[in-house]
């Protein structure tokens, strides 16, 4: 497709977008118009800091250009300040081809009753009128006379009330030109996914310098070189063949206003658009085009004596010389974003880039938006609000972990020395879990210290220093993101016993007889925890097999199946997390000859498509060898059970029929990815959205199991697995 027939494309699917973004809009809870001004704000500095390539080369400070126009911004009370506060914010970006304002097209072409495509003009000049597609068939059958008299052509391409033209001239350029013409090619910014900022990732998320292969013009049999002078306004891009012509010193290009090959609209208000340049257009040898040699003003008409055409037959009499062209940065470098360590408490400008930011990366790329229990655009304004409120460095970062639990992910966590110091930098070792709605002792590192022996599992905790344990877990919960309940659940109660190292954490607890006592446990870090003894796989009684895939290597796989080759049954236990063994394991046990575990999808943005997009694939799994494993399948799962936990269970459904037992999983796949805000504040997320092989929704829902099985209080105070006994049960009976 050419540039001028993208472009066209591009333009009506923006105002597409725009509908559907108005009609969704009217089921949205009301908005205050601060509150839309800044959306309008948001999504204009995302889009400039995906699309514009002076931002993606670092040519400009883009989080300081928002931070300094931030003020104006918030003080506008009326539309005409606010425009202005954009203004001054796309003032940064020093882009000549940059724009606000109503659209301010030039008029159609006024054209004479039964306009004649060409009129030749003193001197053999032929004055074209090409100004919709209707002009474009009937030059065909003139071009043989054009050719064979012109000594030069003034090609107006500016639109009728019918156009504009949006078939190539080409065919008819290939006449006039008597050696092959590169053509300039475009050259945008995508992006599939989001590539972290810090670390790497599985997830293959990148940012790519998009360039399309350019083309090459040929002479047609009969064609030479006549000199021409390309007539465009703003309401069409220049071909690409005027603009080789015209670094060739064929052709001159008039036009009323600058030339932006590639502008990208975003409407700030039904007033107001903004347009950037979103790309830019190069050439074999990485120059850019000259842009226009002559601009004038808006003129409708195209006689021989309208001043377009005055201006191009002074243009052809002159033959001024090319301009010079720029040249494009050969091998831009990604901008690393700042994570301003310096600023343990930004100032207030700063604090709303953080929540500017963080919204702008989310609502481009993260993949579960439509999960959510409220809109994301809700979270922004009243975040931005927020950050007027908080008074020190702790309370910013609390805020900047709270605006993250609207995403109900638990692959989002927020990390800073703030945050660090807040939830504790060390712990009492001990594990909990909610049981029968308790909080639960179910581990304890190193009891062998002193004091530690007092405390058993199955103990039940009431309170941590002195604060009620359930309501310190809900005030937890306010900053910690989880997809379910049951997961941020498990966060939670990771973190409810952290303090500064080497104090002493106070717990009442009730013990199993019913009485209460204080047990004072020692924080540090790094426990030691006891090793499981037991073989990761192994033949229980009755020629049951069992694998403990939270220690199972991927060297072991080949073994385990050799070992329980011969059992009526396999239990895999996925309670916790596998070391990378899902496709190995599969494999073994594909005798359904399934060709996909899972659904990939992964949001896509590129410069040239005002549309979310999403670039989506099937997960394939690896046909079974000569003897996959065909006894009875029984998985154990519980909340413990995140991420590649969740991964692994869809790669075994799909291979076999398999039973889970336990209770349901996280809720969270999808490899994770990372941003960093002022402050030095990190934030994971979720970067693909994972669903099962059919289809259904993995996401905040889980690996929810067949049969229920839970542990309960006495069970655990005794030692016994009772999910494991279940499952044995199952094995059995059969039920």
């Amino acid at each position: 497709m050419s540039a001028p027939r993208r472009l066209k494309n591009f333009l009506r699917c923006t105002a597409v977008s725009v509908l559907l973004l108005a009609t969704t809009a009217l089921h949205a809870a009301p908005r205050t118009e601060a509150d839309e001004r800044l959306l309008a704000t948001a999504r204009l500095w995302r889009d400039v800091k995906l699309y514009h390539l002076a931002v993606a080369r670092g040519e400009v400070d883009w989080d300081a250009a928002l931070v300094a126009s931030l003020p104006a911004i918030r003080a506008a009370t009326t539309p005409a300040q606010f425009h202005a506060a954009i203004d001054g914010l796309m003032a940064s970006l020093q882009d000549p081809l940059t724009r606000g304002g109503p659209a301010q097209f030039a008029p159609p072409v006024e054209l004479k009753p039964a306009q004649p495509v060409v009129e030749w003009l003193a001197g053999d000049i032929a004055l074209l009128h090409v100004h919709d597609n209707a002009a474009i068939a009937k030059l065909r059958t003139q071009t043989d006379a054009i050719t064979a008299r012109a000594k030069g052509v003034i090609l107006d391409l500016r639109p009728s009330a019918a156009g504009p033209a949006s078939q190539s001239i080409d065919e008819f350029i290939a006449r006039l030109i008597d050696k092959p013409l590169t053509l300039p090619t475009l050259r945008y910014l995508a992006h599939s996914g989001y590539a972290p900022v810090r670390g790497d990732t599985s997830g293959g998320y990148q940012t790519t310098l998009a360039t399309d292969l350019a083309k090459q013009l040929l002479p047609a049999a009969r064609g030479h070189a006549i000199p021409i002078v390309f007539l465009i306004d703003n309401r069409v891009s220049p071909p690409l063949s005027a603009l080789a012509l015209q670094r060739a010193g064929q052709a001159w290009i008039v036009a009323t206003g600058a030339l932006a090959p590639l502008p990208r609209p975003v409407e700030i208000d039904e007033k107001y658009t903004v347009r950037f340049s979103a790309g830019e257009l190069v050439f074999e040898d990485g120059s850019t085009p000259a842009g226009a040699d002559v601009e004038i003003k808006a003129d409708p008409r195209s006689a021989p004596d309208s001043p377009a055409v005055v201006a191009a037959l002074d243009v052809l009499r002159k033959a001024p010389a090319v301009r010079k062209t720029g040249h494009a940065t050969a091998l831009p470098i990604r901008q690393i974003e700042r994570p301003y360590a310096e600023m343990r408490f930004p100032e207030l400008a700063w604090r709303q880039l953080a929540v500017v930011k963080l919204w702008a990366v989310m609502d481009a790329f993260f993949p579960y938006k439509t999960l959510m229990d409220r809109s994301w655009n809700e979270a922004l304004p009243l975040f931005f609000k927020r950050m007027e409120t908080v008074t020190n460095a702790q309370e910013y970062a609390l805020a900047i972990a709270e605006m993250t639990t609207w995403l109900q992910d638990s692959h989002v966590y927020a990390y800073s020395a703030e945050l660090n110091r807040y939830f504790g930098t060390a712990d009492a070792g001990i594990k909990l879990s909610r049981i029968e709605d308790k909080i639960v002792v179910t581990g304890i590192a190193s009891p062998e210290l002193p004091g530690r022996g007092e405390l058993k599992v199955g103990d039940v905790l009431l309170a941590v220093d002195g604060e009620d344990a359930q309501r310190r877990l809900e005030r937890l919960q306010t900053v910690i993101a989880g997809s379910t309940p049951w997961y941020r659940d498990v966060t939670s109660l990771h973190r409810l016993t952290g303090g500064p190292s080497e104090t002493t954490a106070k717990l009442r607890v009730v013990a199993q007889d019913g009485t209460q006592h204080e047990v004072a446990l020692e924080r540090k870090r790094g426990w030691t925890w006891s090793e499981k003894t037991d073989p990761v796989f192994r033949v229980l009684d009755e020629n049951v097999g069992y694998v403990d895939l939270t220690g199972l290597e991927q060297g072991q796989v080949g073994a385990m199946f050799e070992a329980v080759k011969n059992t009526r049954a396999l239990i895999l236990d996925m309670r916790g997390y596998p070391r990378g063994v899902f496709w190995l394991l599969a494999r073994g046990l594909n005798v359904n000859g399934a060709p996909t575990a899972a659904k990939f999808a992964r949001p896509l943005r590129r410069a040239l498509s005002p549309n979310e997009e999403r670039f989506q694939f099937d997960q394939p799994l690896a046909p079974a060898g000569s003897a996959p494993y065909r006894g009875q399948l029984v998985m154990l799962i519980n909340e413990q059970a995140i991420s590649q936990s969740e991964h692994t269970a869809l790669f075994v459904e799909a291979a076999a029929p398999v039973t889970f037992i336990g209770s349901p999983t996280a809720g969270a796949d999808g490899d994770i990815t990372n941003t960093v805000l002022p402050g030095d504040i990190m934030v994971s997320f979720s970067g693909h959205e994972v669903r099962h092989a059919d289809g259904r929704q993995l996401q905040r829902v889980g690996i929810q199991p067949h049969i229920l099985a839970k542990p309960t209080i006495a069970g655990i105070r005794t030692g016994r697995d009772e999910v494991l006994e279940r499952a044995l049960e199952f094995v059995k009976n059969g039920r």
